[in-house]
């Protein structure tokens, strides 16, 4: 839809219908009055024919005088407010919601975290990660940084025991091939003769054990038999003791002691008792008694003096008879013997010089120990050369993965916690504490209630009118005496089609910066209504749209001129459905027919014409421009 402003003072007709709405200058009133004027006078007319009524009565030309004005064309729809900056904000894990730092329609700043889940287990996996890279970045660093001073002491020790062993090997090759010396000749020999000397100390000490228990089974035997004679003297004296006692009358009141148990074979025997003085009524009965006890006791202690020396001598000869027995000594004999044997051995051999076995045995040692000196040397050379490609790229390929691994550990922990990407206001929030969520479910809605858009539908016929970059006036409903300016952002060229009508959606931003202090900002949902300029020529020659007529591609207007109506070929320019503008074809101040179809044109003028219009009849003229919408 288009519009024209006015010229001069006028009043405005506002019709509404549908979604559209349309406000009328004087001029444009004027015609759409002879418009309606003219059905009417043609509805008359048909009327009239069908019935023979007013039969001879004609409709009557009606002209309109070519004037200059401003004329203007707009394009109007209405819209809904859109926040231009909106983000849905979401966890980047899965966990269980351990807090919310905000609530609804709370204003928050760029990076202001909004809600956080449990990361205990997330924060462990970047220790555990940081730990794995310092692990990985210390190998790496050990090889490219070189061998430590301990490192290089160490390969330096085994150098000098690896050349030590080869000069060890060498040597023993070299004493095997020469002849035996003066010193190794002795040597063998005094070890022969040691072994001669070790053999017959084995067997002097094997003859002496001998001789050693059969004197103790001799002696053994001599003690029993002096044992045996004292236990018979012993026995003799107790009887005669036993006796006296028998013989002896004790004192009237007094009790004589009683005599020890009769000695007994191998068995230590007691001491008797003596007889109180005066407790026996015969004197010479004591004095036989005293005198047989006194023997007893020495023939006692004589007895059991002779029974631990049996004792010693059976342990003499039971050690005899164990160290025999263990043969130890026959071992000892047996070792001497093959030390005797070696010890000759050894002798021939270091007469005879060294065995080719042995000089082989030989050389396979200084082979070995030169092996052992080269690898040595290589591990020790090795030290002081760059680290080859070999050892160094899997050692960076394990930091390599250790990093990535730590930077993984990080945005999963990072991603536990939601943050604010822009200064905003909340408005959505979803999930409570505890509850579980997994990557992506929606938490928040985030929006910038200053950055906002109008998105609206406009009508297919006027969309080839919109370029990005025009401006718009725009009023809302919810903000009653006010208009914002906006500009067209965004042409959409997907078409929409509802009940037959196909729209196209037109993007206008709002710059809310530029608002007044003060100024109340439209909020998202606000409906807007929108008025676009699209086209503005000052002091432009212009003629009722309905007086253009299009004949193939000429536009075509009927002027009247003193010798009748003309028909003119004109040029034409801009047009708001209303009035249309005439470049060139047509003067200042001449009348065009505001055509019915009954008017027969008398003259023609040539020229090219690039808009159309329609034939329809009406009476009067027209006083300026107008306005659609």
């Amino acid at each position: 839809m288009n519009q024209a402003p006015p010229l001069g003072n006028r009043t405005r007709l506002l019709l509404q219908g549908g979604s559209a709405s349309f406000r009328l200058s004087p001029f444009e009133g004027v015609v759409l009055l002879a418009v309606l004027a003219a059905a009417m006078f043609g509805g008359y007319n048909a009327y009239a024919r069908l019935t023979d009524l007013n039969a001879p009565v004609e409709s009557p030309p009606v002209y309109f005088e070519a004037q200059r004005t401003t004329l203007t064309s707009t394009v109007s729809t209405t819209g809904t407010v859109q926040s231009s900056q909106q983000v849905t904000l979401t966890f980047g894990t899965t966990g269980k919601i351990k807090e919310f730092l905000v609530g609804l329609g709370a204003q928050v700043k760029a990076g202001q975290p909004l809600a956080r889940i449990d990361d205990t287990d997330l924060q462990q996996a970047v220790r555990s990660a940081q730990s794995n890279l310092d692990s990985a970045q210390a190998r790496l660093n050990a090889v490219l940084e070189g061998p430590s001073t301990t490192d290089i002491a160490s390969a330096f020790q085994s150098l000098n025991n690896a050349r030590g062993q080869l000069a060890t090997a060498q040597q023993n090759y070299a004493d095997l091939k020469a002849k035996p010396t003066a010193t190794e000749l002795a040597t063998a020999q005094q070890g022969l003769l040691q072994a001669q000397n070790a053999l017959q100390t084995a067997n002097d000490n094997l003859l002496k054990a001998q001789n050693d228990l059969a004197t103790a089974q001799a002696d053994l035997a001599a003690a029993q038999a002096t044992a045996a004679e004292r236990l018979s003297r012993a026995r003799d004296d107790w009887d005669a003791a036993s006796a006296a006692l028998s013989a002896c009358t004790p004192s009237a009141g007094v009790s004589l002691p009683s005599m020890p148990p009769r000695p007994v074979e191998g068995v230590p025997p007691s001491t008797a008792s003596t007889l109180v003085a005066g407790a026996c009524t015969s004197p010479a009965a004591v004095t036989a008694y005293n005198q047989a006890a006194t023997a007893y006791n020495t023939s006692a202690n004589s007895y059991a003096t002779a029974l631990t020396n049996v004792t010693q001598k059976q342990t003499a000869l039971l050690n005899a008879q164990t160290l025999l027995n263990s043969g130890n000594l026959q071992r000892s004999v047996q070792s001497a013997q093959l030390g005797l044997q070696v010890a000759q051995q050894k002798l021939i051999d270091t007469q005879a010089g060294a065995k080719p076995s042995e000089l082989d045995a030989a050389l396979r040692a200084i082979d070995t120990a030169q092996a052992a000196l080269d690898a040595a040397q290589a591990r020790y050379d090795d030290l002081f050369k760059p680290p080859k490609p070999e050892t160094v790229l899997p050692l960076q390929a394990s930091v390599d993965q250790a990093k990535t691994q730590l930077e993984s550990a990080r945005q999963n922990l990072a991603a536990a916690t939601i943050v604010a990407p822009f200064d905003g206001v909340i408005s959505s929030l979803s999930g409570e504490v505890g509850s579980q969520v997994s990557a992506n479910t929606p938490v928040f809605i985030l929006l910038n209630p200053r950055l906002i858009r109008i998105d609206a539908n406009v009508d297919q016929a006027d969309i080839s009118n919109l370029k990005v970059g025009q401006t718009a006036t725009a009023t809302f409903d919810a903000l009653q005496g006010r208009s914002y300016q906006a500009t067209i952002t965004a042409i959409g060229l997907t078409p929409t089609t509802q009940q037959g009508v196909v729209t196209y959606v037109v993007t206008f931003g709002v710059d809310t910066s530029r608002l007044p202090e003060g100024t109340p900002i439209p909020a998202p949902g606000m409906t807007a209504s929108l008025t676009v300029t699209t086209d503005r020529v000052e002091n432009a020659l212009v003629v009722p749209a309905r007086s253009v007529r299009r004949v193939g591609r000429t536009s075509m207007v009927t002027v009247k001129t003193e010798q009748g109506d003309e028909q003119r070929t004109v040029v034409t320019g801009t047009t708001n459905g209303t009035l249309t503008q005439i470049v060139s074809g047509l003067t200042d101040g001449e009348k065009v027919l505001y055509s019915t179809g009954t008017a027969a044109p008398t003259r023609t003028t040539t020229g090219t014409g690039t808009f159309g219009g329609g034939q329809f009849a009406g009476p009067g003229g027209f006083p300026g421009g107008g306005q659609q919408r």
